[in-house]
């Protein structure tokens, strides 16, 4: 991205409350996860109920329903 870009997204993210330092520490953090800590998150979340949800064009309610979906109209 352009320096204007960069000087943009710094604006727009320290007025979000995360600050370069906030923003470093996250990354840092993140970098220094073990493959463990990994695998052990993946089996945590592997059995969980799963949830999908999609806005989609009206032709293609009944290919979904088809498929197993549920239809809700909001």
């Amino acid at each position: 991205s352009s320096p204007a870009g960069e000087a943009f997204k710094d604006y727009r993210l320290n007025l979000e409350g995360k600050s370069q330092k906030d923003r470093s520490a996250y990354r840092n953090n993140i970098l220094e996860i073990k493959t463990d800590e990994i695998i052990e998150a993946a089996k945590s979340l592997k059995d969980r109920k799963k949830s999908v949800f999609s806005i989609i064009n009206p032709n293609f309610e009944k290919t979904a329903q088809e498929n197993g979906f549920q239809i809700r109209k909001i």
